[in-house]
């Protein structure tokens, strides 16, 4: 089989030669240029695992990526396609119709990509949403302003991790987002809708993460943001942007489950799909959705799942596509067998990414000892340079922790953010 893959992210994050049990089949996969971390000896010898390997600057709206797969299309005949990552869903959907090729669709996948569609859908299916607008000219931020009051959150339509939000606190802030905000792509051309503005919710956030299988739900549970909110002004500069699980005792696991629940229904998820549900929780417990993808959670949850559970959401979405490729039931039923019994975590796993300081990285731990630390990895060399947090998955490393119940593993956290800081050293 000729297999296309597609991420933004570093390819580094996926083993997707060694998860290929028959090397008969051929992958071609398609990268971001700017993800790729390694030296170019290391990418080289990567790159021989597969059939070919090829990275793009402008990944996202870069067209020669599809110019590239159709030709590859004529040459082998593609037969699956393949998207990890939210950036491109809707590219991948749009290339399986071209090509007739099984998989979820567009028609669908725009619910995931646009959120202003994923929220007029959420509410439509009483799914409780906070307020929100779309901004297709500054009038839209102007009324919903002065209708909401302060403060409010505006963000982009399709983005993903944090980029371009802002909270708007005061009326300066809303000067300073009128005068900026709403920029052509094209000079002298009229500005075209990519933001949305929604109430600014004063909650702590968590997010549900598991596994569809033939549509059915066979593997999630919560967790909890260790940052209180996603703004990336806010997160900027704190040390310990990640999550951690909550435990069987905690009130709200079954509540969040419930809610996942309510949404994994109501919602157009292809029939195999791993997802990530964000949202948030007021102090009297009220759950409202932020955000749903139809994707497994970005920074290290995929690990920090597999830290809980011995399973890696996106391993299992790999066999799960080639399975549906080779019209393979007995894999897909062996799949569901191998998560019926994935009921509840082994262990209550979390993790954190570390900050990328503002300034020259000149020395860090590169092994941690602590038993409870099931994952580590610092990735900053001596010498490089950091401009602070870009982005909420921004990282120079990453520790993945666990525990027996959710405070042991909080205080687990603490105690290796804790040794990870006390150990750079930059200027």
């Amino acid at each position: 089989m000729n297999i296309v893959v597609l991420t933004l992210h570093n390819p580094f994050d996926f083993d997707f030669n060694n998860w290929l049990s028959n090397k008969e089949h051929n992958i071609f996969l398609f990268l971001d240029k700017h993800s790729i971390t390694c030296s170019e000896t290391e990418f080289y010898n990567y790159s021989q695992n597969f059939k070919k390997v090829m990275h793009f600057d402008n990944y996202i709206n870069n067209g020669l990526i599809e110019y590239e797969i159709l030709q590859i299309h004529n040459d082998f005949k593609v037969d699956c396609i393949m998207s990890f990552g939210e950036d491109d869903i809707l590219r991948a959907s749009r290339l399986r119709k071209k090509l007739n090729i099984f998989g979820a669709e567009e028609k669908f996948e725009i619910y995931f990509r646009d959120k202003v569609k994923m929220k007029e859908h959420a509410v439509n299916c009483n799914i409780a949403t906070p307020k929100f607008s779309a901004l297709n000219t500054p009038l839209d931020l102007i009324n919903f302003y002065q209708e909401i009051n302060a403060p409010i959150f505006v963000k982009p339509r399709s983005a993903s991790g944090s980029v371009f939000t802002k909270k708007i606190s005061n009326e300066e802030d809303l000067k300073a987002c009128l005068s900026q905000n709403f920029a052509a792509r094209i000079p002298f051309s009229e500005y075209y809708s990519d933001s949305m503005v929604e109430e600014y919710i004063d909650a702590e956030m968590y997010h549900i993460d598991g596994l569809i299988v033939d549509s059915e739900l066979m593997v999630a549970w919560p967790s909890k943001y260790l940052s209180k909110n996603l703004d990336l002004t806010s997160i900027q500069n704190q040390l310990s942007v990640g999550s951690a699980m909550l435990d069987n005792n905690n009130p709200l696991t079954e509540p969040l489950l419930n809610f996942a629940k309510k949404i994994i229904k109501n919602f157009p998820f292809y029939k195999h799909s791993t997802f990530h549900i964000e949202v948030f929780v007021t102090s009297s417990h009220d759950i409202k959705l932020c955000e749903v993808a139809a994707r497994t959670g970005g920074g290290k949850i995929n690990l920090m799942f597999k830290a809980a559970f011995g399973c890696d959401l996106n391993k299992l979405l790999f066999n799960l596509h080639l399975a549906a490729a080779k019209n393979d039931a007995c894999e897909i039923k062996n799949i569901k067998s191998e998560l019926a019994c994935l009921k509840e975590p082994k262990n209550f796993a979390g993790f954190f990414l570390i900050n990328p300081i503002c300034g020259t990285f000149l020395s860090g731990a590169q092994n941690c000892k602590f038993e409870f630390v099931a994952d580590y990895r610092l990735t900053a060399k001596a010498g490089q340079k950091f401009n602070g947090r870009e982005y909420s998955g921004d990282n120079m490393g990453y520790a993945v922790c666990v525990g027996s119940n959710e405070q042991i593993l909080n205080n687990n956290i603490r105690q290796t953010v804790d040794w990870v800081y006390s150990n750079i050293r930059y200027e």
